[in-house]
């Protein structure tokens, strides 16, 4: 049922590459978040649970 539905809409093929390519750049985007962040700012958010 379901692969008949899959298959009856165009260009399907495409859907999984989109999101592979937004989890990739979301992947990316938050490593480039938390390397540009300050130390002393992790190091706070860090304690924040403890205090």
């Amino acid at each position: 049922m379901k692969k008949e539905a899959l298959l009856a809409i165009d260009n399907v093929e495409i859907y999984p590459v989109i999101s592979f390519v937004l989890y990739g750049l979301f992947f990316a985007g938050v490593l480039f978040y938390i390397s540009f962040k300050k130390k002393s700012t992790i190091q706070k958010m860090k304690d924040l649970p403890l205090d």
